[in-house]
């Protein structure tokens, strides 16, 4: 009986996947939205590279469409099975329920949305006995019948479903919210996920991640929400495997005191004047606050440089040598918010910040707006 035992479980863990769906709906006839489309490339990318068999598609026109594309995924899905789902576009809320909205959709009463449009437990059915599904929600953007359809709240609600196996719901925000779809070529969330997916973070610590940063960038409108029906354990990369994708992972080195060669460095904090006279903005912690051009000059003006990642790097290492017990308070005496500062580093039109209190190092566009602390070399 135990090798039979030991068998089924060698067979289970021999053809357990990691499949997953994206779709992504931006051409509406009433409504459309700039980024769905992107934000799904980007997404489906992320998970190809963190090893999901990844199966994506674009502006489904139909409910009949949709329910097609699910069903056919479904049938691959088994208990074994770790599942990723995300979907971008319009999502209404209608009677208590949840639906996704193909981009077709010709309605003119809202008692016609159930019968033009996919109900989200008609998509989180297909993959309730799963192992794991995670399942992604941007769907949250505003209402594009609200105004000749009056009743109908906005956003999203939360989904009541009975699972099989383990389900992590995340919506792009708050129940009866509205979420933004971005005034570049992602949306807050998407490339939230994108960021903190192609971690080794444990699954509830990403999402909790993902649910700060959208708030950073959205400056506390948006505030992403997640329901775990899961107790197991997940990473979406085991340790720091790479991926083809150059992000760095947060450096494992960083919580381990490394002895440090070089002088110390010379921070300079750029004045109000300087700041607020040269694109930036004050912040709550008294740091000035910019896009990455205007973090550049204001370091210039300031008769400094942008710091590089080693730059950075090194003052953490620093701060924490010795003083693993009281961190928070040297990098708060140092004149650093736990939050994020750019980098003399650039790749088109990206650059590089860091997190300085946890050490994540990631890119973001250069025109949203990051903490600002200069270096005199």
């Amino acid at each position: 009986m135990r090798i039979i035992t030991l068998l089924a479980l060698l067979l289970e863990l021999t053809f357990a996947q990691k499949i997953a769906l994206v779709i992504g709906n931006s051409d509406y006839n009433k409504g459309y939205l700039a980024n769905p489309v992107n934000d799904s490339k980007l997404i489906a990318k992320v998970l190809d590279d963190v090893g999901f068999d990844v199966t994506i598609k674009t502006n489904l026109k139909s409910k009949s469409e949709m329910e097609d594309v699910i069903n056919s995924f479904a049938t691959r899905v088994s208990s074994s099975d770790t599942v990723a789902i995300y979907y971008s576009g319009h999502g209404v809320q209608y009677n208590g329920m949840d639906y996704l909205m193909p981009t077709k959709a010709n309605i003119a009463k809202k008692a016609q949305l159930p019968s033009v449009s996919l109900g989200v437990n008609f998509l989180l059915g297909g993959v309730s006995d799963a192992k794991l599904s995670i399942v992604m929600l941007d769907a949250c953007r505003n209402n594009p019948y609200r105004s000749f359809i009056r009743g109908i709240p906005k956003g999203l609600g939360q989904a009541n479903i009975s699972v099989d196996g383990g389900m992590i719901i995340s919506y792009a925000t708050e129940a009866n919210s509205v979420a933004n779809d971005g005034d570049g070529v992602n949306s807050p969330y998407a490339m939230a996920l994108a960021k903190y997916i192609k971690t080794s973070l444990p699954i509830e610590t990403v999402f909790k991640k993902v649910r700060r940063e959208v708030k950073r960038l959205t400056n506390k409108e948006q505030k992403p929400m997640t329901k775990m029906m899961f107790d197991g354990d997940f990473v979406f990369i085991e340790g720091n495997k790479p991926t083809s994708n150059p992000t760095p992972q947060p450096h494992s080195t960083l919580s381990t005191p490394q002895p440090i060669s070089k002088p110390s460095l010379k921070w300079i904090t750029p004045t109000n004047r300087v700041c607020l006279t040269n694109g930036g903005v004050i912040s709550t912690y008294g740091i000035c606050k910019a896009s990455w051009n205007s973090a550049k000059k204001i370091c210039r003006i300031t008769g400094a440089t942008l710091p590089t990642l080693d730059n950075f790097n090194q003052e953490i290492r620093d701060c924490r040598r010795g003083r693993k017990s009281n961190y928070k308070s040297c990098y708060i005496r140092k004149g650093f918010s736990d939050y994020y500062y750019w980098t003399s580093k650039s790749e088109g039109w990206l650059a590089w910040f860091i997190g300085f209190e946890e050490g994540y190092q990631f890119t973001d566009e250069k025109v949203i707006g990051n903490y600002v602390r200069c270096i005199q070399k």
